[in-house]
C-alpha cells in the first residue's frame, strides 16, 4: 500500500456552477488513488446539487490548496497536491460518477478496492481526480468534508 493523505474541507461554496470543490494531481513520479470523500452542510432547506466525479487533463485557475495530512507521519513528503473550490476548471475527460445532493445530510463515497478511482502518472490527460459541482447554488453555502487518497 502507498502513502495514504487526507485532506479536511471547509469552505464558502459561491454561487457559480461549474467548479471543483476539490481536484487532486498526480505528479511525473506518482498517481493517485481515491479511497474515500464526504461533504456536508448547515442548510436547513433543502436544495439540489449536482456534483460529478471526474478525471482532468488539466488543473484550471483559482481555488486554494488543501491542508494534506499524511496517515502515517514517518512516511516521506507527499508529492501530490489537493486544491479546493476551482472556480475556472481544467479540462475535463472520463466522467466516473454524478450525484444529485439535497444537502440535509451528508454525500459522500468510502470505496472498495477493486472500485477506487484512480489517475495516471504525469501531468496530462488523466492525471488529475476532481469533484465538479454542476449547479449554481442559491447563495454561498459553508460546505466541510474530507478526501483520502493514496500516492502509488
Amino acid at each position: 500500500m502507498g502513502k495514504i493523505i487526507y485532506a479536511p474541507i471547509d469552505l464558502a461554496v459561491t454561487v457559480d456552477s461549474d467548479q471543483d470543490i476539490w481536484i487532486i494531481a498526480a505528479t511525473a513520479a506518482v498517481k493517485n488513488r481515491l479511497h474515500g470523500w464526504e461533504l456536508f452542510s448547515p442548510i436547513v432547506a433543502a436544495e439540489t446539487v449536482n456534483l460529478r466525479l471526474l478525471r482532468r487533463s488539466t488543473l484550471g485557475t483559482g481555488g486554494t490548496g488543501l491542508t494534506e495530512v499524511k496517515r502515517d507521519p514517518d512516511q516521506g513528503a507527499i508529492v501530490s497536491a489537493a486544491t479546493s473550490l476551482v472556480t475556472t476548471p481544467g479540462t475535463p475527460g472520463d466522467i466516473l460518477q454524478e450525484f444529485e445532493w439535497e444537502q440535509l445530510g451528508p454525500l459522500g463515497q468510502l470505496y472498495t478496492p477493486e472500485l477506487r478511482p484512480e489517475s495516471v502518472v504525469g501531468t496530462g490527460a488523466d492525471s488529475f481526480i476532481a469533484l465538479n459541482l454542476q449547479t449554481a447554488l442559491a447563495g454561498t453555502t459553508q460546505w466541510k468534508g474530507w478526501v483520502a487518497w493514496e500516492e502509488i
